[in-house]
């Protein structure tokens, strides 16, 4: 047992084996899953963020096909960006400003190219500890685990990690296997997101975790 995935026995590979084997063999299909360039990965993190994906994905082709590098965001103006986002309803305009902001910096400080490590890519404006793993996951598969809502969820149910953030980030980090971090974030997501949903579809969604989750055995669903 682990202590901090407590209902998890013995080793975390079985897990982990089952949840990328289910990714891989199905799961939806967004244009930023189909690119490692950390650029459009951080766009498409940014407009993520509190807003439904299934907008996300027009504004986000939209965006960069109007700005498709980092220089091509710099250079233009921030009144540009902020009108493409109330455009969009992407909501939140600051996020439009930092993301302009963040282009100016990969541009002016590191020569157009993105760092690839997390801490380096928290310099940049509007990059907190989860965009920086996601990032340096989805564009380097060299992030830590990241850890939102859905994670959590997916967590607190299978294996009864405490409702404490810093627990997550501890069953999250251990059960992430090692240098696979953008398949694995992808993965334990992808289960929140299809099949560990608020109202769940464990068996619709064919949940590789359903031998092992205390709420599927259990029936209580209430995290």
């Amino acid at each position: 047992m682990s202590d901090h995935l407590p209902r998890l026995d013995g080793t975390p590979a079985t897990v982990r084996e089952s949840l990328v084997e289910w990714y891989e063999t199905d799961h939806r299909a967004f244009p930023w899953r189909e690119t490692t360039d950390p650029y459009r990965v951080l766009v498409s993190e940014v407009m993520s963020q509190q807003t439904q994906l299934s907008r996300v994905v027009d504004a986000y082709e939209a965006f960069v096909d109007r700005w498709p590098t980092v220089e091509a965001l710099a250079a233009d103006d921030r009144a540009a960006v902020v009108a493409f986002w109330s455009d969009h309803s992407l909501g939140y305009n600051n996020r439009a400003k930092y993301l302009h902001e963040a282009a100016g910096q990969v541009v002016d400080d590191y020569d157009g190219t993105f760092p690839d490590d997390p801490e380096e890519l928290q310099a940049l404006m509007g990059v907190g500890p989860y965009t920086a793993d996601a990032v340096a996951s989805f564009a380097f598969d060299n992030g830590g685990a990241v850890v939102d809502t859905n994670v959590k969820r997916v967590l607190h149910r299978a294996f009864d990690v405490p409702d404490d953030d810093e627990a997550f980030e501890r069953a999250a980090t251990e059960l992430m296997p090692a240098g696979e971090s953008r398949v694995w974030n992808n993965a334990i997501m992808e289960l929140g997101g299809v099949a560990c949903e608020s109202t769940p579809s464990c068996d619709t969604a064919g949940c590789p975790w359903r031998g092992v989750c205390g709420a599927y055995q259990t029936g209580d669903f209430t995290a």
